[in-house]
């Protein structure tokens, strides 16, 4: 298992798409750390506070191109017809997409953390330059911590994806899939029309567990119930990929 999870990881580091999530990150890190530090003025902060906003608002791309990187990881296969070539070196199906799956889901948690981490560095000049404000240990606390929520909701957000592309054999499937429920199920359906679904709902649970705070249209949902509603909802959609993935022919 340790031998499958390695060649997939290699595999996934090769992968275009990652390089092209990490280069947009950076750059775009670089760009907004420049303008932040040349526009700031006596009378226009860019505090440390302001960093640590920044910073959860960026989850949500990062998180959201986690779902992407799992679903274009799978349907790449499907695509090349590499697929059945692997089943034919190893033939346990649930050993290969198990792998498959730790590996893409890993990679999403470190590459949410450590550009992350790039971006707060590429901002805080800008943040020190006309208010030096001390970063103590409550800080940093605060921002460690859903900066590891962050990383878990993308691994989990990366499984989701991954689950459906296998389902559909097909990028653009989870790519598809995951358009009609966040904009359209969620965003404009199930919470207006059922108010009590707002609480098991994918979205709503992903604000409580990032930001680590009650939020009042997730109604008694605490951080880490968030967290879980959400690691169910990940595993529930792995076992059903996994069972289609060993019923169904690969052709």
């Amino acid at each position: 298992m340790t031998t499958l999870l390695l060649i997939e990881l290699r595999r996934l580091a090769g992968r275009r798409f990652l390089h092209l999530i990490v280069l947009a990150a950076l750059v775009g890190g670089a760009i907004a750390g420049i303008v932040v530090y040349l526009r700031s003025s006596p009378t226009q902060y860019y505090t440390i506070d302001n960093l640590k906003n920044t910073l959860q608002g960026t989850t949500v791309p990062f998180v959201l191109a986690s779902w992407l990187l799992g679903s274009s990881f799978i349907g790449a296969e499907w695509r090349a017809g590499t697929m059945t070539t692997l089943l034919t070196w190893e033939p346990r199906r649930f050993r290969v997409l198990l792998a498959k799956v730790l590996a893409v889901a890993s990679t999403a948690a470190v590459m949410l953390f450590v550009l992350q981490v790039a971006l707060a560095a590429m901002l805080l000049p800008g943040a020190y330059r006309r208010w030096p404000a001390r970063i103590d240990a409550a800080w940093l606390h605060s921002v460690g911590g859903f900066l590891g929520r962050g990383a878990a909701l993308a691994a989990m957000a990366a499984v989701i994806g991954f689950a459906i592309g296998s389902v559909g054999r097909n990028t653009a499937f989870g790519l598809g899939v995951g358009f009609v429920y966040l904009a359209i199920l969620e965003g404009g359906l199930l919470g207006h029309l059922f108010p009590a679904t707002r609480r098991w709902l994918l979205v709503g649970n992903s604000i409580v567990f990032v930001s680590g705070r009650p939020d009042p249209e997730v109604v008694g949902r605490s951080t880490i119930g968030a967290g879980l509603v959400i690691a169910v909802y990940a595993v529930v959609a792995f076992l059903i990929a996994a069972a289609v993935f060993r019923a169904r022919d690969v052709t």
